[in-house]
């Protein structure tokens, strides 16, 4: 799927400033009233024939992720992966303790926030095997979940 399809989709629910970043899905717009993800969910069923989960999070809730700072300082590398974690369910249920550290010691769950149903995770890269902590977290939540990095939901937020 291109990402000018995509946006397509969001410009027909009557979406404004309709813009796609990166390859992945993430695509930022404008709305007088709150998006139903189910709608937009729907849609791209219709359109482009095929079943995505959909999860919105507000220019709001991006910056309260922003200034959460939930990595201090540590930066988004090829050693040290920060990657957010946004959960579809309103109200989820973790199946597990935060902070948690995997057993081989090669990712963490720092921490969850709330308000926008993102938990972050540190990968060590420079460890002997690194797991997929997506894939661990889908097995954990589910597939209503979406995961980028510090760094996308840092360009994302500043697009906006």
């Amino acid at each position: 799927m291109t990402n000018d399809r995509l946006r397509g989709v969001f410009e027909a629910l009557g979406f404004s400033n309709v813009q796609s970043l990166l390859s992945s899905g993430n695509i930022i717009f404008s709305s007088i009233t709150p998006p139903s993800e189910s709608d937009i969910e729907r849609a791209i069923e219709q359109q482009l024939g095929f079943f995505r989960p959909v999860i919105v999070r507000s220019q709001d809730g991006l910056r309260h992720l922003l200034n959460l700072k939930p990595f201090g300082n540590s930066e988004h590398s090829h050693k040290n992966y920060t990657l957010v974690t946004f959960l579809k369910d309103a109200q989820p249920t973790l199946p597990f303790d935060i902070p948690l550290q995997n057993i081989d010691g090669s990712f963490d769950i720092i921490g969850y926030d709330k308000k926008t149903r993102a938990i972050f995770s540190v990968t060590d890269h420079t460890a002997v095997k690194t797991p997929n902590v997506m894939t661990w977290l889908e097995k954990q939540l589910g597939k209503d979940i979406t995961s980028r990095t510090w760094k996308t939901v840092e360009r994302i937020y500043l697009k906006f």
